[in-house]
């Protein structure tokens, strides 16, 4: 029986892993959290160069709970994938952006190369 929980175990965190591991779904949850204000977990997915702007970022706009209520709209047009890049077209508060999203160490992270 511990046999069977323990596999069971390691398919929940490989799967929980996995689903976080594409461009799709880091952009989903990056532009989420951005759009409501949750930089705290959005430093989950960016690059290390990429965090010190969110930090920065962080300090200077409104609280957390002032933007929640009041997220930013967002949508993803399309992701175009490069091998270990993928260039992900957005319409951020009404204005084409896009976001680059680059494999580093096996994960995809947001790469704002501001």
């Amino acid at each position: 029986m511990n046999k069977i929980f323990c596999w069971f175990f390691i398919f929940l965190l490989m799967a929980g892993c996995y689903r976080s591991n594409n461009p799709q779904k880091v952009a989903e949850i990056f532009l989420h959290d951005i759009s409501t204000g949750n930089f705290r977990h959005a430093r989950k997915y960016v690059t290390p160069n990429t965090l010190s702007y969110l930090i920065n970022a962080e300090s200077i706009l409104p609280p957390h709970d002032s933007i929640k209520s009041h997220p930013v709209f967002y949508k993803i047009e399309k992701i175009e994938m490069n091998g270990d890049t993928a260039r992900c077209d957005i319409i951020w508060d009404e204005t084409k952006e896009n976001l680059l999203i680059i494999r580093q160490q096996g994960r995809w992270l947001v790469d704002l190369n501001i």
